[in-house]
């Protein structure tokens, strides 16, 4: 009697209830290790990519703290655009009493945690409105929140699978259009979650504009009973993207102003999906790796986190089954427009099969435009696979037939979608030396020094080791975004030389070494005496980096995992490096 009584009593709304199963879920999954060492182990692949996220959470309120200008950072020597590169600040100002109090990757492994339920919970909040059914609306969010895109991207970039504000756009417009919002209530919402997507990936929120637009002139082009709804609707949207806009203008002066980052050049046919990726498994997912591992390699020459297209030819069959059945449905239509328009996408340019650069695709006739052109046009599967998943939910509410047969193969789907819990890409530990960890480098290092770390740049994590730190040093050309063809813009070619050359340590010259010293004003070299996290890291890179530093005549000194190097006055302003 007692527990009925409370039973009636405390009823937990549905949205938690399934938030809190694609939590655990997750966490039971991929979690385990980081939730026995939240502090040193991370929810990721451990190298230099999610460094970047980590040193994003703690700059944001570092800058806000202390009255800087947080869109260039200063600490980054000579001064790092923070709104042209990933730096998550949406994310990073939320969580902020969380880096501030426990460290920057604790509240690293909170943000990768808690995202993709939170993707989860709101793909299922955008099915139960179409739906008003509760069970196929959690079946929904489960898909999405363990989209092989999301999952896949969870090893290193927060801004990909951070992708729970797409179905919230979605569900604005599916209440305002049917009146359940008003104008100024509808325009003042998406503007919100406009500026919040903004700071969470100004990629991805291009990328969601665009394929919106496509689905807007669609259902504008195709669906004559709703055209004047439709247009009323498109209006209300552009008007909140202006105010968005008006709002973030002090960032996207920033982000349209600074260095645009390269596209990565080992992403072959510029990023693009490979046509057998969505039915195809790669080694993210457990279910058929072993037996097409040898067609997945070819997928972005190996790459799993960026070859994260797929859906399962189960899953795919359904939806397919669905679209056909329910096509005198608007929900079934539009759903399929944005499903198609996420995956043509996605293709790029050219249709790539196994590797193999075919035709070209509608992506190709944009492909050179500014924003375009930066793109990594894979990512855009997400919005397919956001599409699949609900798609999926209103198929299990529909009435009649056969339910069982349908919940059977959304099961079957859903568990050929079950992450290879084995690869250790969700298992990584970034390496904090004891110098930073244990709060040593202030014996060391003089407040508001600029350190040159090495090995350079994306080779090892040394801006995670500047956010343990609360800022405490400089750092010279530390990896926040992809390498530049060029660190000074074109202005200095022999600085240009002497970066290639930190990249390749058996190529070090003493010109080289000290052009660079000068240039950047480096007062302290750090010398990862470790086994570095970074990746494309040269064979023995410690052994030859001190071979090198010690015949440039520099004398080392031990202290908490690294290699201190003090830089003299005269070798900072000197024309030459002389032995001393």
């Amino acid at each position: 009697m007692i527990l009925r009584d409370i039973r009636s009593r405390v009823r937990l709304p549905p949205g938690l209830v399934a938030f809190a199963f694609y939590l655990v879920s997750l966490a039971v999954v991929l979690g385990r290790p980081m939730l026995l060492h939240p502090r040193h182990a991370c929810l990721c692949n451990g190298d230099s990519d999610p460094a970047i996220a980590m040193w994003s959470l703690r700059w944001w309120p570092w800058a806000i703290a202390h009255a800087t200008n947080p869109f260039v950072a200063h600490v980054i020597v000579p001064g790092f655009d923070t709104a042209a590169g990933t730096t998550i600040p949406t994310a990073s100002l939320l969580l902020a009493p969380i880096t501030l109090t426990l460290g920057p990757i604790f509240a690293y492994n909170v943000l990768a945690l808690a995202g993709p339920p939170l993707g989860g919970y709101t793909a299922f909040r955008l099915t139960r409105r179409l739906t008003g059914a509760t069970a196929p609306s959690v079946a929904a969010g489960y898909l999405y929140a363990f989209a092989t895109t999301v999952v896949a991207h969870l090893t290193s970039l927060p801004h990909v699978y951070l992708a729970f504000l797409f179905p919230l756009m979605a569900e604005l417009v599916v209440v305002r259009a049917a009146g359940g919002i008003g104008r100024r209530g509808f325009v003042a919402a998406l503007a919100l979650v406009l500026v919040l997507q903004l700071g969470v990936s100004t990629e991805m929120l291009f990328h969601a504009v665009v394929a919106g637009a496509i689905v807007l002139v669609a259902v504008l082009l195709a669906e004559r009973t709703t055209r004047a709804r439709v247009r009323a609707l498109v209006g209300e949207i552009v008007l909140a993207g202006v105010v968005a806009v008006v709002v973030a203008s002090p960032f996207l002066y920033y982000a349209l102003t600074g260095p645009f980052p390269p596209k990565r050049a080992d992403l072959p046919n510029g990023g693009a999906l490979d046509a057998l990726n969505p039915v195809v498994p790669t080694a993210v997912t457990r279910i058929g790796r072993h037996y097409f591992g040898g067609v997945a390699h070819r997928f972005q020459l190996g790459n799993v986190t960026e070859a994260s297209g797929y859906m399962g030819i189960v899953l795919l069959l359904a939806y397919a089954t669905f679209t056909i059945a329910a096509w005198r449905r608007l929900t079934a239509r539009v759903l399929f427009y944005a499903f198609a328009a996420g995956l043509v996408m996605a293709l790029g340019a050219h249709l790539t099969i196994t590797g193999i650069r075919t035709i070209p695709m509608p992506y190709d006739v944009v492909s050179g435009l500014p924003l375009f052109s930066r793109a990594v046009p894979s990512r855009v599967v997400v919005f397919a696979q956001l599409a699949l998943a609900v798609g999926m939910g209103v198929w299990l509410a529909q009435r009649g037939g056969r339910p069982w047969i349908r919940w059977g193969a959304v099961l079957v789907g859903a568990a050929m979608l079950f992450p290879n819990s084995a690869l250790p890409n969700w298992r990584g530990r970034e390496r904090v030396p004891a110098l930073f960890r244990e709060g040593l480098y202030r014996r060391y290092i003089p407040k508001g020094s600029t350190v040159l770390a090495l090995p350079f740049a994306y080779q090892d994590n040394a801006t995670l080791w500047q956010a343990e730190t609360g800022m405490y040093f400089k750092l010279s050309d530390a990896y926040l975004r992809f390498p530049p063809k060029s660190y000074s813009s074109g202005k200095d070619l022999e600085l240009d030389a002497a970066v290639g050359q930190l990249l390749n340590p058996v190529t070090v010259t003493r010109a080289g070494f000290g052009h660079y010293l000068r240039s950047r004003r480096v007062d302290v070299i750090v010398l990862d005496a470790g086994k570095p996290s970074g990746y494309n890291v040269p064979p023995g890179a410690g052994a030859v980096w001190r071979f090198a530093l010690h015949r440039l005549g520099f004398r080392s000194v031990p202290a908490g995992g690294v290699l201190l190097y003090h830089v003299p006055q005269h070798r900072r302003k000197g024309s030459t490096i002389t032995n001393s």
